[in-house]
């Protein structure tokens, strides 16, 4: 007789998970911080119920800060778990091979480089030509940023360092015994910022910016397309604080100061890049800003939420819902 255990297993794990998401509820609204904090008012439990049902965390009422909002623009934000079904939706039947390029960060860095966009130099780790040397950065060639990420130092040139912990230094040789396959680029050195002010401050580790582009077809009978930047941030740690900031007009600002980027540049970077998917509708790509602007990797299912958080305003402004209606009408005439 077959057993019930994973039937039974599920419907606790359900009932769980419902009583937990209501505790989340009880919490936030009997939570003296938070009601010192943030305005909770009598209809909150309803809105929070509201939320729940159109997919969002309880705390995302605070992580958005919806009662800024009006209930009827909550569905204009994107919650968490709709992001990897949004970004499959709006790209085209056969756009799986490009976002396995995009996952394939050594192929990746050959592609871009084919085409005359500066990246990193990478290289596979047991690739023939390969040596070991101080100051390699060392990574997985597919998975999440900072997930067995490695680098190299002069002390100790075969041992490997984790790179966001404090772990004891790993011999070389430990590593490798894992079915990963690893690849090395030079650890690059942070650039330089310079305020409109003049005054300059320097990055303890390598900025990144996060740039979102999507397409914008030039006209109705053709494919070809613009990548336009639709939303950017940069994260940036300076004296021991990590700062994650809203670029706009391809400036941003810190402790006061307005600090410009090489937006031109940076546009056209990318641009250029997105060429190369065109079967993906938006694509988050990885700036680097050291002694020169590099590309760093991209990403079909980056996170809307930041965005989101820096600006206090939903994902599906005006402007952006004008290119995602024009996408649904071409995906129409696809299908």
């Amino acid at each position: 007789m077959r057993s019930r255990a994973p039937y039974w297993t599920h419907i606790q794990f359900v009932m769980w998970g419902a009583c937990f998401r209501w505790w989340q509820i009880k919490s936030i609204l009997h939570n003296p911080k938070i009601r010192q904090r943030f305005p909770v008012e009598a209809n909150t439990t309803n809105d929070l119920r509201e939320l729940t049902a159109m997919g969002f965390s309880p705390f995302a009422y605070f992580l958005f800060k919806l009662w800024e909002h009006k209930p009827s623009e909550w569905a204009r934000f994107l919650a968490p778990g709709q992001v990897p079904e949004l970004h499959r939706q709006f790209n085209r039947p056969n756009y799986l091979p490009e976002n396995r390029l995009l996952q394939d960060k050594l192929n990746f860095s050959k592609e871009l480089k084919a085409k005359g966009i500066n990246t990193v130099p990478t290289e596979a780790v047991h690739s023939e030509s390969f040596q070991w040397q101080p100051g390699l950065f060392i990574k997985p060639n597919s998975g999440a940023r900072g997930e067995n990420c490695y680098f190299t130092r002069n002390d100790k040139p075969d041992y490997l360092f984790a790179e966001f912990s404090n772990s004891p230094a790993v011999h070389q040789s430990e590593v490798f015994e894992e079915p990963l396959n690893f690849i090395s680029q030079p650890l690059l050195r942070s650039g330089k910022f310079v305020s409109q002010t003049g005054d300059g401050i320097q990055a303890e580790r390598l900025p990144v910016i996060r740039v979102i582009t999507a397409k914008q077809y030039h006209s109705k009978n053709n494919d070809a397309f613009t990548a336009v930047v639709v939303g950017a941030f940069i994260d940036i740690k300076v004296d021991g604080k990590h700062y994650r900031q809203h670029i706009s007009n391809g400036t941003f600002e810190l402790e006061g100061k307005i600090y410009e980027l090489e937006w031109n540049c940076i546009q056209h970077m990318v641009n250029q890049a997105h060429q190369i998917f065109p079967s993906m509708f938006t694509i988050g790509w990885d700036i680097g800003w050291s002694e020169e602007i590099l590309l760093l990797e991209g990403n079909g299912s980056w996170d809307p939420a930041p965005f989101q958080i820096l600006t206090r305003q939903p994902w599906f402004n005006e402007e952006r819902l004008i290119l995602y209606q024009e996408q649904i009408t071409r995906l129409q005439k696809l299908a």
